[in-house]
């Protein structure tokens, strides 16, 4: 798919491929939209942190959606309000497409 080669030549990784396409594929109408926020954050957060597309199924409610994490070694104000600001700058775009995308932080120790 073309979208998926835009997506990882940005340096997003895609841990879960066939997932990730299939959410795509039945949510063909965000592809646009998921290339803008993908876009803007590699070129706002890809130098501070490693970036990666991944499907997220929520354990409570029938709702699945994609996550661009942003993951980073320590927690940064400068960088959480940088993944706010995405959010909020997209969500119009998402909001007349039949899939969601959320952008959150990921912190480890490592």
């Amino acid at each position: 798919m073309a979208w998926l080669d835009v997506i990882t030549s940005l340096g997003i990784a895609v841990p879960h491929p066939a997932a990730v396409q299939g959410y795509v594929r039945s949510h063909a109408d965000m592809v646009e939209s998921l290339l803008a926020l993908a876009r803007a954050a590699a070129v706002r957060l890809g130098s501070q942190a490693r970036l990666s597309l991944e499907p997220y199924q929520d354990p409570e409610l029938d709702d699945q959606y994609l996550t661009l994490y942003v993951s980073a070694s320590e927690r940064d104000r400068a960088l959480l309000a940088s993944i706010d600001q995405l959010n909020e700058e997209h969500e119009h775009l998402l909001a007349n497409t039949s899939g969601w995308l959320v952008v959150a932080a990921s912190f480890s120790s490592t």
